[in-house]
C-alpha cells in the first residue's frame, strides 16, 4: 500500500493554465504521482502516461501516452490538455478521446482506428461535449467543432486559452448533442458553430443554431 508524502502544485496544470487552485499533485511514496486537478498520473517509469481511476470498471482503456499528432501539426501540449492520447485496443494502435459527464466525472472514450474506424468504450450517453469539462461556465465565447481532431487544431491556434468543444458523433447528431448540452451552452455571449464547409456540415450547422437563443448562434464559415 502506497502512503501520501506530500502535496504539491502540479507542472501539467501550471503548464496548461488551468484554473487549479491549490497543491493538486499528491506524491506517494513508490515514486508516482496523481493530479486531483487534471487527472494526470505521472508515473515511477520515464514517460507521459495517463492512467485514470475507475477505467477498468467502465471498460475503457486503462492507459495511454501523450504524444504530438505530427501529420495534424498538433502538438504534445495540446494532446496533454484534452487528454487525447495514443494507446493500443486489442493489440491496434488507437487514438483516444475521452468524455467527461456534466460533473467532469470521465465516463466514455471514442476510439479511432489507422483506417478512421470509430467505436465507443464505456457509456457515451452520459458524455457532455468533449472538451466541456476543462471550462469553466460562461464567457464570451464558445467554439464547437465538428470532431476531436478540429477541436484540438482550433484550441491549438489559441493557445488553449479559450474554450472550444466538439460535438461527440459527427455532423449528424449536432442538433441533438447542443440541445443536451444547452444549459451549459447558453452561459456563453456567443456560441460559434465551426462545422465541416460541405453540405451536411453546413446543414448541421443550421439546424443546431436553431436550438439556441436568438442571436446566440454564429455559423463560422
Amino acid at each position: 500500500m502506497t502512503e501520501l508524502l506530500r502535496r504539491e502544485p502540479c507542472p501539467v496544470c501550471r503548464e496548461m493554465g488551468r484554473d487549479h487552485k491549490g497543491d493538486n499533485l499528491a506524491v506517494y511514496d513508490d515514486g508516482h504521482s496523481y493530479c486531483y486537478g487534471c487527472g494526470t498520473v505521472f508515473p515511477t517509469s520515464k514517460g507521459s502516461v495517463v492512467e485514470r481511476k475507475d477505467r477498468m470498471s467502465l471498460g475503457l482503456i486503462d492507459s495511454g501516452e501523450f504524444v504530438p499528432l505530427t501529420k495534424r501539426g498538433i502538438t504534445q501540449k495540446t494532446c496533454t490538455f484534452y487528454g487525447y492520447s495514443k494507446s493500443h485496443y486489442n493489440g491496434r494502435p488507437v487514438q483516444v478521446a475521452p468524455y467527461h459527464d456534466s460533473k467532469g466525472e470521465l465516463v466514455a472514450q471514442h476510439i479511432r482506428f489507422p483506417d478512421k474506424k470509430f467505436i465507443w468504450t464505456g457509456d457515451a450517453g452520459k458524455a457532455a461535449l468533449f472538451g466541456q469539462h476543462l471550462f469553466r461556465d460562461g464567457g464570451k465565447q464558445v467554439v464547437v467543432t465538428e470532431g476531436e481532431i478540429d477541436c484540438l487544431t482550433v484550441a491549438q491556434l489559441w493557445e488553449c486559452k479559450w474554450p472550444v468543444v466538439s460535438i461527440p458523433s459527427g455532423a449528424q447528431h449536432a442538433k441533438k448533442a447542443l440541445a443536451q448540452n444547452l444549459e451549459w451552452l447558453e452561459k456563453f455571449d456567443k456560441v460559434i458553430l465551426l462545422f465541416d464547409n460541405d453540405e451536411p456540415g453546413r446543414k448541421a450547422a443550421h439546424e443546431a443554431a436553431l436550438v439556441l437563443s436568438p442571436g446566440k448562434a454564429y455559423i463560422a464559415t
